[in-house]
């Protein structure tokens, strides 16, 4: 969904700079034909804090020019835990791991 998203701001000539932070590589996503040159600014994270904090640093020179921030980094689940389907499902590895990146991270 994320990566959706950054295509069409990309695409979107109303938006100057397009800031993507995410625990993966640049995306294969459909740019427009012409005119991404330094809209794109594409950081990977893990999301820890150490690496929350070089986030900031990065994005520093753009503080306070932000129009839009949309978080679609959540998961669902991982190859360790899956959505629960009855209470007794529940896990609380699982739950703390969801809540850390679903609230926490975001948060931070």
């Amino acid at each position: 969904m994320g990566s959706s998203l950054v295509a069409e701001f990309l695409n979107d000539r109303g938006i100057n700079k397009v800031v993507a932070v995410s625990r993966f590589e640049k995306a294969r996503i459909e740019y427009p034909a012409s005119g991404v040159g330094d809209k794109l600014i594409w950081v990977k994270s893990d999301y820890s804090e150490a690496a929350l904090n070089e986030v900031l640093s990065i994005l520093e020179p753009h503080a306070g020019k932000f129009s839009r921030v949309c978080i679609c980094h959540g998961v669902l689940h991982s190859n360790t835990y899956w959505p629960e389907k009855r209470l007794e499902d529940m896990c609380e590895s699982a739950l703390q791991a969801i809540f850390q990146t679903n609230a926490v991270v975001p948060a931070l």
